[in-house]
């Protein structure tokens, strides 16, 4: 099981170049069986970098959280309480966003796929890039 923070996530959907060796092995070996997360709280962030002109979907926002939610091996996780606990707790050098991305990891089990360095650094999980 991997939780992709979301960048990670735009990266391997987006079918850019940006995704590691160890990121993009990561991904397949749990499309083979395993589980990948998603928080919530990415597909905030990702409706934000739209609205902001950051990213630009080939479709709708809406049907593109749709084929997310439908890929197979695929999990999105919504922020629960021990979620949210856990992320109070971690460091606030990241923002609030990050901080439930790395909760999710933690409280769930498995790795962090992120490409932010400090957040793999203050994250204190096993993360992968």
């Amino acid at each position: 099981m991997i939780t992709l923070d979301t960048l990670a996530l735009v990266y391997w959907l987006s079918g850019a170049n940006e995704l590691s060796g160890a990121a993009l092995k990561a991904i397949e070996n749990e499309l083979n069986g395993g589980e990948i997360l998603i928080s919530t709280i990415s597909m905030l962030e990702l409706a934000q970098f739209v609205d902001d002109g950051r990213l630009a979907l080939s479709m709708d926002t809406r049907s593109w959280f749709s084929t997310l939610a439908s890929i197979e091996g695929v999990r999105l996780v919504p922020v629960d309480a021990a979620i949210a606990v856990r992320a109070a707790s971690m460091s606030r050098e990241l923002s609030s966003h990050q901080r439930l991305i790395a909760a999710t990891a933690r409280t769930l089990g498995g790795a962090l796929v992120t490409p932010d360095e400090r957040m793999r650094a203050l994250t204190y999980l096993d993360a992968v890039w």
